[in-house]
């Protein structure tokens, strides 16, 4: 607990020199004008106590939107208005470790809202029976993400030839996975329709 006003000025009286001009009593004009300096001393202790707990994002609040900005949130459209997702969301980014696990993807993913099940694609190797294939049959050796979408719409004439036929979702898990994705990486994303 912080120091009162009245704290203040008592600490400031007894700082005071000795003598007639620099009266202790109550009903001077000293007092008054000490009184209102430790008013604002007491303010500023009372906001130097607030400001504590803006140190760490999961108890922040006036300087919530301080540590989005630092940490580059909200991702991808991911954000929301609710101060306890809001400081979640920035505590969880703060703490990373990162990782190149399917695990950590997959959580990360979740975390979003998202229900992802990541398949690590293995190339064929020395001890693969001889009829295993050689790579990933929908990627290669990239990992596949699998998570259920709503289908938005079909690809018309007017595309681009390179767009794909149907399309799932809004774009929000595909942007956070290749967010955080190693720069050389790459993801296949496969959808089942809800």
């Amino acid at each position: 607990m912080g120091m009162s006003a009245t704290d203040y000025r008592q600490m400031a009286q007894k700082l005071l020199p000795p003598g007639f001009a620099w009266s202790r009593n109550e009903a001077d004009n000293i007092t008054y004008f000490l009184q209102g300096l430790a008013e604002s001393l007491a303010r500023a202790d009372s906001d130097i106590s607030d400001i504590e707990k803006e140190i760490y994002p999961e108890s922040a609040l006036i300087l919530i939107d301080e540590w989005e900005d630092a940490l580059g949130l909200p991702e991808c459209g991911l954000g929301g208005d609710d101060l306890a997702k809001r400081r979640l969301d920035a505590y969880a980014k703060d703490t990373a470790y990162g990782g190149l696990s399917q695990w950590y993807f997959e959580d990360l993913a979740m975390r979003a809202g998202f229900n992802v099940d990541i398949e690590e694609a293995r190339g064929h190797h020395c001890e693969s029976s001889c009829d295993a294939p050689l790579y990933h049959p929908l990627s290669g050796l990239a990992p596949v993400a699998y998570s259920e979408a709503t289908f938005t719409r079909w690809a018309t004439c007017n595309n681009s030839c390179l767009s794909p036929i149907r399309y799932f979702g809004d774009g929000r898990l595909e942007c956070l996975l290749n967010t955080y994705k190693p720069a050389e990486g790459r993801f296949v994303f496969a959808y089942t329709e809800v």
